[in-house]
């Protein structure tokens, strides 16, 4: 679409090549690990062939950054690319506390169970919502049976044509 409209102008052909090379302008989906590309793919990136068909590239953290790659990233990039590191640290410690929450013998010694106010609150809260529901619900029946009387008084005014 933005391809017919830049060759339709005229004098876009820095447009209509970066169009054709970079990865930004192809339909593409990005996990954690690697962007793929559902449909086409951009010929200037080296891609795989994924499990499901399609063409992906993994994406490079430089976690080990001993060729010191990332000095000459702005700080927009430098900032993308600490929260996809952090991201993936977060998914490893949810793992782990996931991991460690599964140890109930350790977790019974170490827990005391106690129910104070807001245990109450939050069942009173539940029963006041029923309690809402079944009177939304008899106002429902009430309104719908004065429609129906409603239309059968007017239903004598109509006359058939």
């Amino acid at each position: 679409m933005h391809q017919d409209y830049a060759q339709r102008k005229g004098g876009q052909e820095q447009l209509i090549e970066q169009m054709n090379t970079k990865y930004y302008y192809f339909t593409r989906t990005k996990g954690l690990f690697r962007i793929c590309y559902p449909k086409e793919r951009p010929n200037t990136v080296e891609t795989y062939l994924s499990p499901v068909e399609t063409h992906c590239m993994n994406i490079d953290y430089f976690v080990p950054d001993t060729d010191n790659v990332t000095k000459g990233f702005s700080d927009d990039a430098l900032s993308r690319l600490h929260m996809g590191r952090s991201v993936i640290v977060i998914f490893i410690v949810a793992f782990f506390v996931i991991f460690i929450a599964f140890w109930t013998g350790v977790l019974k010694q170490e827990s005391r169970v106690s129910y104070d106010w807001s245990f109450f609150m939050a069942w009173i809260s539940v029963a006041m919502s029923l309690t809402s529901a079944i009177l939304f619900s008899g106002a429902a029946i009430c309104l719908r049976g004065e429609r129906e009387r409603e239309e059968a008084l007017n239903m004598q005014y109509l006359m058939p044509a």
